[in-house]
């Protein structure tokens, strides 16, 4: 086997693990999602007990909870993109690793 197709084949292997790993990820996110979506609703539903003057007072005491919120919303954002490059990276890599295992042979070959 020649270093071609060898490296065809560490290729594709390697762009099979980004597939899983982006897959992997994709589901965290979504399971992160449900959760932030969970503890909005009830950081709004606690805000919504304070009205007038103690309004304020809700603020301040959820506003430990929304920046929580608001830090899981930017992972979120971060890891979807992460996500989404190892996906388009892992099909590259595939797609390179298929054409060098299938056109990786020696031009000279000898019988």
């Amino acid at each position: 086997m020649n270093k071609k197709r060898m490296m065809g084949i560490i290729l594709t292997c390697a762009g099979i693990a980004m597939l899983f790993f982006s897959s992997y990820i994709r589901s965290e996110v979504l399971e992160g999602k449900q959760q932030i979506s969970h503890a909005q609703k009830s950081v709004d539903s606690g805000k919504g007990l304070f009205k007038g003057p103690s309004k304020v007072v809700g603020e301040g005491l959820f506003s430990g909870a929304q920046s929580e919120i608001d830090k899981g919303n930017s992972d979120v954002r971060f890891y979807s993109t992460l996500a989404q490059w190892l996906k388009i990276g892992g099909i590259i890599f595939i797609v390179g690793g298929v054409v060098l295992i299938i056109f990786g042979r020696n031009s000279a070959q000898k019988p």
